[in-house]
């Protein structure tokens, strides 16, 4: 083994971001957390600026499900916007 875990599938791996001045927590899949980074490069945006836009919290928390349902969308449909 090279000293990395290895992850096992449907690993879920939590992430803490800057949402303006406040810091959120949101646990995702490595495979949602590349593409909402694909996207935020794409739309010149921070991963926290992209899920306030994608993806507004729900009393102050955000939504894996929502998250993981705007990413999804994306790429289904890339015609349409995920605003």
């Amino acid at each position: 083994m090279n000293g990395r875990r290895q992850r096992r599938p449907g690993h879920i791996e939590p992430r803490f971001l800057n949402v303006g001045l406040r810091r959120a927590s949101l646990r995702l899949e490595p495979a949602f957390w590349r593409a909402l980074e694909d996207i935020a490069r794409e739309r010149r945006l921070e991963i926290g600026e992209l899920l306030r836009d994608i993806a507004p919290p729900r009393r102050g928390r955000f939504s894996a499900e929502d998250v993981r349902t705007a990413v999804l969308a994306h790429y289904w449909r890339p015609e349409a916007t995920l605003d």
